[in-house]
């Protein structure tokens, strides 16, 4: 085995126990390790290589190519003593997860009408009512100002879904449970899955077996059976008695119904053991590892508020002007931008991060044969982390990576979180379309956000997980939307009355007095003067009065007459003659000091009073309105907003406005008033004002805010 691999770097490794004693102890350090230890130990054919327990040699595939290679092989499921196919055969036997050879071959057969795209149609309207369950429960954490744990909850959902596709349990699952006997046994023996893997010594069946947990593991698989066979044994019999009907009125064919009347090519059909197998296998890959991705996914969703809100606008887009929320099958092809960040997420985390096979024979890949009896680690993990193929942001969660225009450079078999190959992923349609339609109802009704309160320690098992549960906050979208709508509309109204009204009366008085009576007396003295004592006064004067009574009155009849009248008569006359010769020199250095130290004081003064006024207000009446026509609780999460808006956007709009202003302010008007004023004022401002305030800010303020403030707030 040296010999296959000579040139390759090996880890520190043990006697007996190989690699993994000098892995951390902490799972998040580990992960991390293992993803280090391939990019720095992966050889140029792509493998990486480490000593597993017991010696056992394993060999790791990190690149396209070897993922490619052995994907297309025959090499069958790794079941020996390390194997972790072999660990769950006593919950799902010989099903097509763990099935090898010709047994595998033909249950794949008679089993791939089950995903015809005819069968899977129907099932969105089970995905779009459990997906209903979990947003009423969600509505109530959003209430009570919770937050909720990601898993627990979608867990329960997904195998609520899985439950009445796979053979039409009708239980209430995701309110019973941990109170229902059938989720309790399933949840006891995931993760009994994962204490074994965590404790080499209970990986021999002997020890297992005679600990506490190996006897509750046997007792929850038997129950679990037990469960299935029941109602295989009951359709049975409802099928022979010719109850067809009964199948009609569901609206959709299960996953049983296909068992039962599947037929090879001998006309035979599957016994009662396989039929229970399939059933229990479809339960466990459809439920653990489709939770796994949608709970992620919306980790990273409430990581990046930017792409959150593209994925709601394109879910509002698509649900514009229907009288109902569900989503129909014609609806998934166009989710596109939703697609992309569930592709992104499964890359980020993915689901299943291990695959393992067994060679049997020898297997000769980039010109290094591999001897049969060595492991082959399909490290979906790594291979979705490797710098070389996805760049030195491969931790980052960028969803423009599966752009159409991008997608061309995902070479084959770099993106694998559904495996590749002959054993793909069966369902992998089903999980799709499934993802869409949870993930689009929730962000339909909510925004999400994580919880500062708990930090997030990824644990690799059999799926991806995390230490202590996922902790996510929920906020009403219905709430959201009305917030930033009420407050787009009240910032859009105050601040363009208010500045409209301050502009039109101070440069109506000011202009008008001080530059007339300067520019007659002196210009060269008196202008710099009066124009820097007047305009300082007069603006911030006027604007702090102005901005705080600004919501009452008009812009359009404030600039046309204020503006029209004095500054086209005063700015005409005294301007045009004396301002050509002296602005260049005092109005440049005088209105820049005072213009910039008084607006920007009378600005974020007088703004951050008005708008925090209007705002609270605005958001504490949208809350009502929103609670009283969503029927949610949006009122007392309005009342949040309206605090949290209260108290931010004065300091911030204070500070912000009060450092842009004047470094702006002192920057260009020196250089632009002197040729700007001679020119622009006579003729621009009687026309101009009036028209360009209340066309331009109401449509200008409620695209410039979303993308100002989150760039402007850090500093």
């Amino acid at each position: 085995m040296e010999r296959a691999f000579s040139g390759v770097k090996i880890p520190e490794t043990h006697w007996l126990l190989g690699c993994f004693p000098y892995f951390p102890k902490d799972p998040t350090k580990r992960i991390h390790h293992f993803i280090d230890l391939c990019n720095k130990n992966v050889c140029e054919d792509g493998f990486a290589f480490l000593w597993g327990f017991f010696r056992r040699p394993i060999v790791i595939a990190c690149s396209p190519e070897a993922m490619g290679q052995i994907c297309k092989s025959n090499a069958p499921k790794a079941r020996g003593l390390v194997g972790v196919y072999r660990l769950i055969e006593p919950w799902l036997g010989e099903g097509l997860l763990v099935a090898n050879g010709k047994r595998w071959a033909r249950n794949r057969r008679l089993l791939t009408p089950a995903f015809h795209f005819d069968i899977l149609k129907p099932y969105t309207k089970v995905f779009n009512r459990s997906a209903d369950v979990l947003v009423a429960k969600l509505s109530k954490k959003a209430e009570t100002k919770e937050s909720f744990e990601v898993f627990q909850n979608v867990l329960l959902c997904t195998l609520e879904i899985i439950l009445k596709c796979a053979f039409s349990y009708e239980k209430d699952v995701q309110h019973a449970g941990e109170t229902d006997p059938y989720v309790k046994a399933v949840n006891r023996i995931t993760d009994t899955l994962i204490v074994r893997l965590l404790r080499p010594i209970l990986l021999w069946d002997f020890a297992f077996y005679l600990t506490d947990t190996g006897r509750k593991f046997k007792k929850d698989c038997d129950f679990v059976h037990s469960v299935a066979e029941e109602i295989i044994d009951k359709r049975k019999q409802a099928l022979a008695a010719g109850a067809d009907a009964d199948v009609a009125e569901k609206r959709y064919v299960d996953f049983l119904d296909i068992l039962l009347t599947a037929r090879d090519e001998t006309g035979n059909g599957l016994t009662r053991l396989e039929i229970r197998n399939e059933v229990d296998t479809f339960l466990f890959e459809g439920h653990d590892t489709t939770g796994s991705a949608i709970s992620w996914i919306l980790y990273s969703l409430a990581q990046h508020p930017k792409y959150q809100r593209r994925c709601q606008q394109e879910v509002d887009a698509l649900l514009a002007g229907r009288d109902t929320d569900d989503i129909e099958w014609s609806d998934l092809s166009k989710l596109e931008f939703l697609t992309q960040c569930i592709k992104e997420g499964m890359r980020l985390h993915a689901p299943v991060p291990i695959l393992s096979r067994e060679l049997q024979e020898e297997l000769n890949i980039g010109g290094r044969a591999i001897p049969p009896g060595c492991i082959v680690q399909l490290n979906i993990w790594a291979l979705h982390h490797m710098e070389k193929y996805w760049g030195a942001d491969h931790w980052e969660f960028k969803p423009e990576r599966f752009a159409p225009e991008n997608i061309d450079k995902i070479a084959s078999y770099q993106f694998v979180p559904f495996s590749a190959g002959n054993r793909n992923c069966i369902g992998q349609h089903f999980a799709m379309n499934e993802e869409k339609v949870i993930l689009s109802k929730l962000l339909r009704n909510f925004t999400f956000s994580l919880d500062p309160a708990y930090e997030v320690k990824k644990n690799a098992s059999a799926v991806m997980r995390t230490v202590d549960g996922l902790h996510i906050q929920s906020v009403s979208q219905s709430v959201s939307q009305s917030v930033s709508q009420s407050v787009s509309q009240s910032v859009s109204q105050s601040v363009s009355q208010s500045v409209s009204q301050s502009v039109s009366q101070s440069v109506s008085q000011s202009v008008s007095q001080s530059v007339s009576q300067s520019v007659s007396q002196s210009v060269s003295q008196s202008v710099s003067q009066s124009v820097s004592q007047s305009v300082s006064q007069s603006v911030s004067q006027s604007v702090s009065q102005s901005v705080s009574q600004s919501v009452s009155q008009s812009v359009s009849q404030s600039v046309s007459q204020s503006v029209s009248q004095s500054v086209s008569q005063s700015v005409s006359q005294s301007v045009s003659q004396s301002v050509s010769q002296s602005v260049s020199q005092s109005v440049s250095q005088s209105v820049s000091q005072s213009v910039s130290q008084s607006v920007s004081q009378s600005v974020s003064q007088s703004v951050s009073q008005s708008v925090s006024q209007s705002v609270s207000q605005s958001v504490s009446l949208a809350g009502r309105q929103a609670g009283r026509q969503a029927g949610r609780q949006a009122g007392r999460q309005a009342g949040r907003q309206s605090v949290c808006l209260s108290v931010c956007l004065p300091a911030c709009l204070s500070v912000c406005l009060s450092v842009c202003l004047s470094v702006c302010l002192s920057a260009c008007l020196p250089a632009c008033l002197p040729a700007c004023l001679p020119a622009c004022l006579p003729a621009c401002l009687p026309a101009c004002l009036p028209a360009c305030l209340p066309a331009c800010l109401p449509a200008c303020l409620p695209a410039c805010l979303p993308a100002c403030l989150p760039a402007c707030l850090p500093a």
